[in-house]
């Protein structure tokens, strides 16, 4: 049961019964013996549900869209590759069973960061309130997205970890005029893995200035035996080599061995000994 039809049968006051990491509604089937639905987006059990509640199809549909915008404490948001679940003027305490249920809803891998909205009260001036909309870039739970690569780790990864930290030392503002009133704010942020683009070799210039970091890049041309460094920095930083083959980027882990090679003294051009690529690719390229 997806997050905004879960809302929506709160809406309509039709209760759900926690089934798992997840919902249900009762009903009376075909047959007219009490079963239980879950999967709303199925027009077979909505039809159930409108029945054995009194409300019409139209309705029902209506509330459990996750376009419908009724209800002010929750907004969905979806795009290509990333949605978003925000719910404001709510404690931490109602938070957490909401963002189980969204995340446990997902069908793909995916990464998830948490936002935090606030409100924040002037030290000389109680009546100097300002309400700071969740946001990434300053109140995030999380330093990065945090991967879920399955169900176990919705509640190892994302639910534990946040009811042992202090959101409150998430917040980042400035504390000579301004202390914290409340947590009353969420923004979820789902990312899907269709988003995570790989990075483009001009991008590299960022990444070293950024990890103080120099990254020479390979290339090898499998029949022909030739390899070939497209990319050097000279600088004083830490170095690390990468092989790009096939749109894959492979860590060089002993840069030595992998040139096992004679160089041409008049250009970039190294000949690897053919006898030796598959086994140097298997034992010291690690992607």
């Amino acid at each position: 049961m997806f997050a905004w039809e879960l809302e929506g049968l709160k809406r309509l006051k039709i209760e759900t019964i926690r089934w798992g990491s997840s919902y249900r509604v009762k009903v009376r089937g075909k047959t007219g013996k009490i079963v239980y639905v879950s999967n709303l987006s199925r027009p077979s059990d909505r039809k159930l549900v409108a029945k054995q509640y009194g409300i019409s199809e139209d309705k029902l549909s209506t509330h459990l869209s996750s376009d419908y915008k009724a209800d002010p404490k929750y907004c969905f948001y979806s795009g290509n590759h990333m949605e978003t679940h925000i719910y404001e003027n709510i404690q931490p305490g109602e938070f957490y069973d909401k963002l189980e249920n969204v995340l446990n809803c997902q069908q793909k891998a995916s990464k998830v960061n948490i936002a935090i909205g606030y409100i924040l009260i002037s030290k000389s001036d109680h009546t100097d309130e300002s309400y700071f909309y969740p946001n990434t870039a300053n109140a995030s739970v999380f330093d990065k997205p945090v991967a879920i690569n399955s169900k176990g780790d919705i509640r190892k990864k994302i639910i534990s970890e946040i009811r042992a930290m202090e959101l409150a030392d998430r917040l980042k503002y400035t504390k000579s005029g301004y202390q914290r009133k409340a947590i009353v704010g969420f923004k979820i942020c789902i990312y899907h893995r269709a988003m995570l683009s790989p990075l483009d070799i001009l991008q590299f210039d960022d990444l070293e200035e950024y990890f103080k970091l120099a990254i020479n890049v390979y290339t090898h041309d499998i029949e022909s035996g030739k390899t070939e460094r497209i990319r050097q920095l000279e600088n004083n930083y830490d170095t690390i080599n990468i092989l790009s083959h096939e749109k894959h980027a492979l860590y060089i882990k002993d840069i030595d061995m992998f040139l096992s090679k004679y160089q041409c003294p008049k250009c970039e051009w190294f000949s690897l000994p053919q006898r030796s690529y598959e086994t140097t690719r298997k034992i010291n390229v690690r992607g």
